[in-house]
């Protein structure tokens, strides 16, 4: 086709889209409101008293929470006694309470090459370790939490 061709064609496919689609020209936009109006005039009317029934449970929940704090103050006796500083064996015989945990996961690192050409495919694995221990000297509590990440490799058969 020639340019002049080409140019007449554009227009005519133009005009006759135009025409075709003009009576189309907002009607979804004006069905999607009146859809939204259905929705809002059928929706269930929110319930004044809810916030009672939402309220009450925490309420409750702290007042609970005042009367045993309260009454451990009135109880000091359940407190842990220092170790006097006169007794150094007895704090030296006491061993401190550990407990460790162990989070893994392994994740797809995508795929890449080795140094000869081999496809591969990349495993992260990462190790959260995280430790925790009482020292019964002075009732402190300390923590170590250590990242470790492992890179493997898969071998994968090229199509």
């Amino acid at each position: 086709m020639t340019s002049p061709e080409k140019q007449n064609l554009d227009r005519m496919l133009s005009a006759h889209l135009q025409k075709s689609l003009n009576s189309q020209r907002g009607k979804a936009k004006d069905a999607f409101q009146n859809l939204l109006r259905q929705q809002q005039q059928t929706a269930p009317k929110p319930y004044r008293k809810l916030w009672l029934w939402a309220g009450l449970p925490s309420a409750l929940a702290a007042s609970l929470a005042i009367s045993i704090t309260a009454f451990s103050l009135r109880n000091p006796g359940d407190s842990p006694t220092p170790i006097p500083s006169n007794n150094i064996t007895a704090a030296a015989s006491l061993t401190p309470v550990v407990d460790q945990e162990t989070v893994t996961r392994s994740l797809d690192a995508g795929t890449g090459l080795l140094a000869d050409d081999t496809p591969v495919k990349l495993i992260r694995q990462q190790t959260l370790q995280r430790t925790q221990w009482i020292d019964p000297s002075d009732r402190a509590t300390y923590s170590v939490t250590q990242p470790i990440e492992k890179v493997g490799y898969v071998k994968i058969q090229p199509y």
